[in-house]
């Protein structure tokens, strides 16, 4: 038996404009992906980036755009949450489409980064 190296495509970063601005943006949106239940790969409070799965993205604006049960259960919480960083829910819904068409349509994974 052998031992091959193999080429890994590299992962890219390519930066885009703002998606979302302001410095409570980071925890209004952790907020809201764990009041949602939206998976991602956070570590702790001090990560200024992670990933989450795009289908994750696509998910939540479904919810909000069908004004799901699940959805109207929360809608009074996002609502809250959206006005601390001057956001309506329809720029929401527009941010998050932001998010899902804009990143790398060659990844499952969208990486959030604050900087």
């Amino acid at each position: 038996m052998s031992i091959n190296l193999h080429i890994a495509k590299k992962y890219q970063v390519q930066y885009t404009s703002t998606v979302i601005c302001g410095y409570q943006s980071q925890e209004v949106l952790d907020l809201i992906f764990m009041e949602f239940e939206i998976t991602t790969n956070k570590g702790d409070e001090y990560d200024n980036e992670y990933d989450l799965p795009r289908s994750e993205l696509v998910r939540l604006k479904d919810e909000i755009i069908n004004q799901t049960d699940y959805f109207k259960e929360r809608e009074g919480f996002l609502t809250k949450e959206l006005a601390k960083i001057g956001l309506t829910i329809d720029e929401f819904v527009s941010a998050l489409d932001n998010l899902i068409t804009t990143s790398d349509q060659n990844n499952d994974d969208v990486l959030l980064s604050w900087y």
